[in-house]
C-alpha cells in the first residue's frame, strides 16, 4: 500500500484577504475540508477504475481516504478479483474482466459471494523444506488485482487537491459572510 499526504497551507491568508471573523473562518474551513475530502475520494474511485478498466464500484472498498486537519491522506488496497469484471472459467485459469488467473478457478461461496480462488501449495511435513514432495492441500487464496497503476492517479489527483480546496473555501467563506453573517 503506498500513500501520498498533501498539506494544504495559506488558509489564514484567503480568510484576511476576505475579512472574515475568525468564527466564521473556522466554520467554512471545515466545510471546505470536509467538501474536498469527498471530491478527492469521488476523482480517486474514478480515475482508478479507468486507468484498471474495472468497474468504479469495485474500487469503493480498494480506495482509502482520510483527513488531519489540513493534511489528506489517499491510499489504496488490491481489489478482489470477484469485484474486477466478469467472471470466466477458462481450461488453464480463470478470468475476472480482462485479468487472467493462471491454475485458478471460479467458485462460489454459501454466503453467495462469487470469486476467482486458486489452490495454496503445500510442503510434505517429511521434505524437511525442499520442495520434492508435494501434497495436494485445500488450502485456497482468493485472487486479487493489483492496482499497479495506483500510486501516478493518486499523485495526479494529489496535485488538483489543493486548488479544488481553496476554490471550495472561497464559496464558504463566502457563504458564512454574506448569507449565514455572524450568527
Amino acid at each position: 500500500m503506498s500513500t501520498i499526504v498533501t498539506e494544504i497551507k495559506g488558509i489564514d491568508g484567503v480568510a484576511r484577504e476576505l475579512n472574515a471573523f475568525p468564527e466564521q473562518a473556522e466554520r467554512a474551513e471545515q466545510r471546505a475540508t470536509r467538501k474536498t475530502i469527498k471530491w478527492a475520494e469521488r476523482m480517486l474511485r474514478r480515475e482508478l477504475a479507468l486507468a484498471h478498466e474495472i468497474p468504479f464500484k469495485s474500487i469503493r472498498e480498494a480506495r482509502r481516504v482520510q483527513s488531519n486537519r489540513k493534511a489528506i491522506w489517499l491510499g489504496y488496497n488490491p481489489v478482489k478479483a470477484g469485484a474486477a469484471g466478469k467472471l470466466d472459467q477458462l481450461e488453464g485459469g480463470a478470468m475476472a474482466g480482462r485479468y487472467y488467473f493462471e491454475s485458478a478457478f471460479m467458485a462460489s461461496l454459501r454466503s453467495g459471494h462469487e470469486s476467482i480462488f486458486k489452490r495454496r501449495p503445500h510442503l510434505d511435513k517429511h521434505s524437511r523444506g525442499r520442495p520434492t514432495h508435494w501434497k495436494p492441500n485445500l488450502s485456497v487464496d482468493e485472487q486479487e488485482v493489483a492496482l499497479t497503476k495506483a500510486e501516478a492517479v493518486a499523485a495526479r489527483e494529489a496535485e488538483k487537491i489543493e486548488s479544488r480546496f481553496f476554490q471550495t473555501l472561497r464559496q464558504e467563506l463566502n457563504y458564512e459572510m454574506n448569507v449565514r453573517g455572524s450568527r
